[in-house]
């Protein structure tokens, strides 16, 4: 993910320094939507951070282990981030770019 950020980044400012109005929206566009990414990835990780907190607090009060039973609720959670997080990988992969690819074979 970095690599293509960076090889949109470069090409963002190539373009830029250029003058070149016509490549700037989808470059500019490709990184909205990693950031977009990015930050579906940390809610969804913020979530299960918070769950596996509260799973040891009630493992040291109770000084049993529920073994990950997580209620309706934060299940309902997780799934929505989870869903956020497809959805934003979905619309980086459907991007049609010509960063979108070399980036992903790396040194072809």
């Amino acid at each position: 993910m970095s690599a293509l950020q960076e090889r949109t980044a470069e090409e963002w400012r190539r373009k830029e320094k250029k003058g070149s109005c016509s490549g700037s929206a989808t470059t500019s566009g490709l990184l909205a939507e990693m950031q977009a990414v990015e930050r579906a990835a940390r809610e969804l990780n913020s979530v299960l951070e918070e769950i596996a907190e509260e799973e040891e607090e009630e493992d040291d009060d109770e000084g049993r282990r529920r073994q990950g039973i997580v209620d309706e609720e934060r299940a309902r959670d997780v799934t929505e981030r989870a869903e956020e997080l497809a959805a934003a990988c979905r619309t980086v992969e459907e991007t049609d770019s010509a960063l979108w690819r070399p980036a992903l074979c790396g040194p072809c």
